[in-house]
Order: C-alpha cells, then sequence, then structure tokens
C-alpha cells in the first residue's frame, strides 16, 4: 500500500518557476509537497553572472588608460577566478535547500512523477491527491543532435566552472543572449572565442540595437559565424576538436580547444503521464491559456516547460509562478502576457527591450512615430567613457508607447518603468524626471523628441505670439 497525500497544492518540478511558487505557497501557510527532480544543479544563473563580473573587471583595468592611470599588463588566473565562482554558486544553492523548505512546512518529495488520473500523482512510493497541482519541471542542458558530438567532451554551463586554465581556442554554440555574455564574457578573460549559431542571434530583437552588441563584441575580439555545424570529429592535435560548418552552402572547418553549449533544451515531459492527466501539449511544451492553466483546469504549467508565448527565461519563470499563486491562494484574476516582460542581455553595453520591435509595431500599428537618443550625448555616459548605444523609443499613432529598446549603460536596469509603461501616452510618460546627471536621462530625452513637430506648428506659434501680447 502506497502513502497517500493530500495537500492543497503539489509542485511538479524544482526549477526556478517552481522553487518560487513553493516558497510563496510555504511563507503563506498553505499545505505544500514539493516533488524535486534531484537532477537539477543549483546556482548556475548567478554563477554566470560572477564570472561575467570577473570579466569586466579585467576589461576595465585594460581601459583604465583611458582615465590616465597606467595599470600595465593584465593577468587573469582561471583557477581564483572559479574558486570565487563556484563559491558563488555554492551560496545561492544554498536558498534551495530541502531543509528551507521544509522549514516553511513544505514536504519535499524526490522522486520521478507521473499522473495516474486527472487528479492523483505517483511520485515513487507517494500518491499525491492534490487540490491543483503546478508543473514546473526545468528544462535539459542543451545537446543539439550532431555526428560525433557523442565522442567529443565538451562544456555545458554546468561543468564549465571547473576550468582550471582557460581554453586557448574556444566556440561558444548557442543563438540567444546567453551565448553572447558568455562569448563576452570569456574573450574578456583570455579565450579566443568565435562564436557560432545555425540561426541569427535574437531574431526578435531590434537589428538597430543588436548591431551595436555585435559590433562591440566584434571590436574586442569575439568571432561571429552564422552556419550549421554538420558533424564533429576530434582535431588535428590532440586534445583538440574538428567543427564540420555549412556556412551558406559553403563548406568548411573551424578547429577548437573546447566546445561550450548554451542554453537550454526542451523539457520531457511524456513521462509525467499528460494524457492520463487530460493534459495536451506540443513541440513548445505543455499547452496553457493566459492564465498558464492547462486542458485540465486544476493544473498549471509555469516555466520552461510550459508554451506560454515565448521563450521563458529566469526572470519570466518568476513572474509566471507569482501569477499562478495569486490565482490559487487568493483566486485573484491573473493574466501572464510575456509579450510585455523587459528582457535584458548583460553584456557591454548592455541591451534591453520591452514591448514590440520596430518591425512588428509597424506591422501592427501601421505608422508610428520611432524616438532616439544615443548615450553618446549622455554628460553621464560620457565622463564614464561608456558613451556607445541608443535609446529607442516606438510610439503608435495616438501617441502611447508600444515598444522601447536600449543599448548603453545600465540599460537592464532602466528598462524597468518603460516595460511598466507600456501602452501609456507620452503626455504621462514625459512626467517620468530623472535625476541628473544620470543614464535614465537618455531614454527620456528621446521621449522628448516628440515634441519637435509642436516647435514647428504654425498655429502654435502663432498663438505663442499671441498670448505674448499679455505680458
Amino acid at each position: 500500500m502506497s502513502d497517500m497525500l493530500t495537500p492543497d497544492l503539489c509542485i511538479i518540478g524544482d526549477s526556478a518557476a517552481g522553487l518560487r511558487a513553493a516558497l510563496l505557497a510555504g511563507a503563506f501557510g498553505v499545505p505544500t509537497v514539493l516533488v524535486k527532480s534531484g537532477r537539477t544543479i543549483y546556482g548556475i544563473e548567478e554563477a554566470r553572472h560572477a564570472l561575467m563580473a570577473a570579466a569586466n573587471m579585467a576589461e576595465m583595468a585594460r581601459q583604465t588608460s583611458c582615465f590616465g592611470i597606467q595599470t600595465g599588463e593584465v593577468a587573469v588566473d582561471c583557477a581564483t577566478v572559479m574558486a570565487r565562482v563556484r563559491t558563488v554558486q555554492e551560496r545561492a544553492a544554498l536558498r534551495s535547500t530541502t531543509a528551507r523548505y521544509r522549514a516553511l512546512g513544505v514536504q519535499t518529495i524526490e522522486a520521478d512523477p507521473v499522473f495516474e488520473s486527472t487528479t492523483v500523482l505517483r511520485a515513487g512510493a507517494v500518491r499525491i491527491a492534490a487540490r491543483r497541482f503546478i508543473i514546473a519541471q526545468p528544462n535539459a542542458p542543451y545537446r543539439p543532435v550532431l555526428s560525433g558530438l557523442a565522442t567529443i567532451p565538451t562544456l555545458t554551463e554546468e561543468t564549465v566552472f571547473a576550468l582550471q586554465e582557460w581554453p586557448r581556442r574556444l566556440v561558444v554554440l548557442g543563438t540567444d543572449g546567453v551565448a553572447l555574455e558568455w562569448a563576452q564574457a570569456l574573450q574578456r578573460l583570455g579565450s579566443a572565442v568565435t562564436l557560432v549559431a545555425a540561426a541569427p542571434l535574437l531574431p526578435g530583437v531590434d537589428p538597430e540595437q543588436m548591431a551595436i552588441v555585435t559590433h562591440a563584441l566584434r571590436r574586442e575580439g569575439v568571432v561571429f559565424r552564422q552556419a550549421d555545424i554538420t558533424a564533429i570529429d576530434a582535431g588535428p592535435m590532440p586534445g583538440t576538436i574538428r567543427l564540420m560548418l555549412d556556412e551558406n552552402g559553403t563548406a568548411g572547418v573551424h578547429d577548437a580547444d573546447a566546445l561550450l553549449l548554451t542554453g537550454q533544451g526542451r523539457t520531457d515531459a511524456a513521462g509525467l503521464g499528460l494524457a492520463l492527466a487530460g493534459i495536451g501539449s506540443s513541440g513548445a511544451g505543455i499547452k496553457v491559456d493566459h492564465r498558464l492553466r492547462t486542458d485540465n483546469p486544476r493544473i498549471y504549467a509555469i516555466g520552461p516547460c510550459a508554451a506560454a508565448g515565448g521563450p521563458v527565461g529566469h526572470h519570466a519563470a518568476l513572474v509566471q509562478a507569482e501569477c499562478v499563486i495569486r490565482q490559487i491562494l487568493f483566486r485573484l484574476p491573473a493574466r501572464y502576457d510575456n509579450g510585455r516582460l523587459p528582457h535584458a542581455v548583460q553584456t557591454h553595453p548592455a541591451l534591453a527591450w520591452a514591448g514590440l520591435n520596430e518591425a512588428e509595431a509597424r506591422s501592427k500599428h501601421g505608422a508610428i512615430a520611432v524616438l532616439r537618443s544615443a548615450f553618446a550625448d549622455n554628460d553621464l555616459a560620457f565622463a564614464s567613457h561608456q558613451p556607445a548605444g541608443h535609446a529607442k523609443i516606438l510610439l503608435d499613432r495616438r501617441g502611447r508607447l508600444v515598444g522601447v529598446s536600449l543599448t548603453g549603460p545600465q540599460a537592464a536596469e532602466l528598462i524597468a518603468p518603460w516595460a511598466s509603461a507600456l501602452g501609456v501616452k507620452t503626455g504621462a510618460l514625459r512626467s517620468m524626471v530623472p535625476p541628473a546627471p544620470s543614464y535614465a536621462e537618455t531614454p527620456r530625452r528621446a521621449l522628448l523628441e516628440s515634441l519637435a513637430p509642436l516647435a514647428r506648428n504654425k498655429i502654435l506659434r502663432r498663438l505663442s505670439t499671441w498670448l505674448r501680447r499679455f505680458g
């Protein structure tokens, strides 16, 4: 006889979204069971940013001559850098320990889950009949199907932090913002990096802004190759690898010392018994509605396993968890809209965006106003020697904000208020006055460009002349 648990909530999976949902439910005293996979490695996101911080410090040391400061040649000790990165990862992983969730009253089970029916889940020797379920399984590491890959040792975002010396020639394989972050960081730390992508990088991002970022990375030495990898083999020298490429129909080879696979693969939800639970799925993931409910209204899906209208990054997964918990705990209406979330790539210059890009805005709204302001005109950016990039704001014909993108210093921090203001008219937006000097002056200066036509309006000019006669 297996044990039967009857909690209010059962969370299946220990992805970032699942852990956030368990944390919130436990904080409110909701009887909750968390089914963990036992295969998740915690703290990867924090570790990557720690590595990027080290890379940025190294680059800043190289650029001190711009300020009249001479530091000499910069030496980067791989073992020391990685030791610090692993310390950051271990600290971040402490937030995901079983003891922490048990202290909140969340019962944790480590087992492979499978639905037996629309209301019952089996996890090892335990059967769970919860009032509601949340499926939040993490994605598996990205592992492309390539001839010869199984015979070649590769690096992943889980294993790269064990490096004791930088690969002399490194290939980064990926098409998202994480691939760009890895490429720039490892180039700055001492590797000669080639970023190979089978498709255009970040296809939904404004091409103008992408060009600024890729130009900056090329200037630092990163090589970009848009090509399909047809096969992988051992290289001509011991310990090296050779990639066979198809670059716009032209065959070629690329030799390297290491290959880093970035990004996430798809979640394998087939073993969950979705059909028995009355849940539909597709190649993009588990089907959900705007409230993140599956075909079974008692079951929600969040995080990378859910087909929720676009890629689900770390921050989007956390927003999804909060959206679902609001519905389950307080029966409050909540709608998840991936199109309104801000997104950021923490390169230098940083890239951030929210809403529609220019092509999407023209397709949806027809005539739009495109407003720009360069960071080169920002006093703080010029003084800090960070003039690259600009703000780009898109307004529809009624003057409502439909899209914004930023490349430049602190872009990830600057995007938040603009993402919250999507759909708001320019009159209200102009009331947001940042301190001066600050980087936040740049997007607001772009917005003030919408007033330029008013200065040339003949009627308004005549009105102003007439009013001046009264003193």
